[in-house]
């Protein structure tokens, strides 16, 4: 296994690495060629990695039929969790396309941080360069194909859920938490919760990720390009930090600001000039409204029955 992974590695990139020595048995009919013959093989292994998910020992069942690699539905231990296989790779015309069936894809995966560096980070970015990262998730697939030549030019569809994660500090979250919220260093996502994603013209594009801090929760959409640059938006109330001065938290009490954040996954960066904006808009409703509280006063005293 370890000779067939070098074998792959054009096409599997450097973050799978398998472990595995057995005897199958193989048939092949027909003319020699891979659209026109049919086969049977199997393949298993003692122990196997891949973008941060590690696998004890497992079986794949391949079969060759008019052009195609089919491999029969199989679910593995992986990570404490379960993941179930059900593909086809076309292996022409053109280039190779992998197409994995809809359903249930990973279950309860106990997730870590090599996950995260890896494919994670593109669907949940607050998940980029965390330190730290522990709980459970899982990934459902309601479209999957993926031309293996190109694999970032595929189309990928599905829902992200978080049964429980908590996660230390990475680049988003530092950005977050300097801004908005100091002397915070460690989040969340919000338990239970489900962020649909979907890969389309080299980005993949999320929404609804809640992202919880001690008394703010931050809710974030956008894209991540296979480049890593981000696009995002953080919506989320008025942070307490804003709050000190009475007068400013009347005028932003109840209301909820709109952050862009771009740059890269190692260096997102708030726009600080839509922070200033959201600071002089609250400053200048305060502002009115001292001085229709000082008019109504004066009023009041002008017009009260004397005694």
């Amino acid at each position: 296994m370890e000779k067939l992974t070098a074998l792959l590695r054009p096409y599997i990139g450097p973050g799978v690495y398998i472990v595995g020595n057995d005897s199958r048995p193989f048939s092949f009919a027909g003319p020699l060629s891979l659209r026109q013959g049919t086969a049977q093989a199997g393949l298993n292994w003692q122990q196997a990695y891949a973008y941060g998910f590690r696998m004890g020992p497992g079986e794949l069942k391949l079969s060759l039929r008019n052009g195609a690699i089919q491999l029969a539905p199989t679910s593995l231990s992986v990570s404490q969790g379960q993941v179930n296989l059900a593909a086809q790779l076309k292996l022409g015309p053109g280039p190779m396309l992998l197409d994995v069936k809809p359903g249930p894809l990973v279950q309860q995966i106990r997730i870590d941080p090599e996950m995260c560096a890896y494919g994670l980070q593109y669907v949940a970015p607050v998940l980029a360069g965390v330190t730290s990262a522990q709980g459970r998730f899982s990934i459902d697939i309601d479209e999957c194909r993926i031309p293996l030549d190109d694999p970032s030019a595929g189309k990928l569809v599905g829902r992200f859920t978080v049964h429980s994660v908590e996660i230390g500090p990475g680049p988003l979250i530092r950005e977050l938490t300097a801004v908005l919220l100091p002397g915070s260093s460690s989040a969340k996502l919000k338990q239970e919760s489900v962020i649909p994603f979907e890969m389309a013209n080299r980005r993949i594009y999320h929404r609804d990720m809640e992202l919880q801090f001690p008394g703010l929760t931050i809710r974030t959409r956008g894209s991540v390009g296979m480049d890593k640059t981000i696009y995002l938006e953080a919506e989320m109330p008025v942070p307490p930090s804003w709050l000190g001065d009475p007068r400013l938290a009347a005028a932003a009490r109840g209301k909820t600001i709109v952050l862009p954040i771009n740059g890269t996954l190692d260096r997102p960066r708030i726009d600080r000039r839509r922070l200033a904006e959201y600071t002089s808009q609250f400053a200048r409703q305060a502002t009115r409204n001292v001085i229709e509280t000082e008019v109504g006063n004066q009023l009041n005293r002008l017009f009260a029955p004397r005694k």
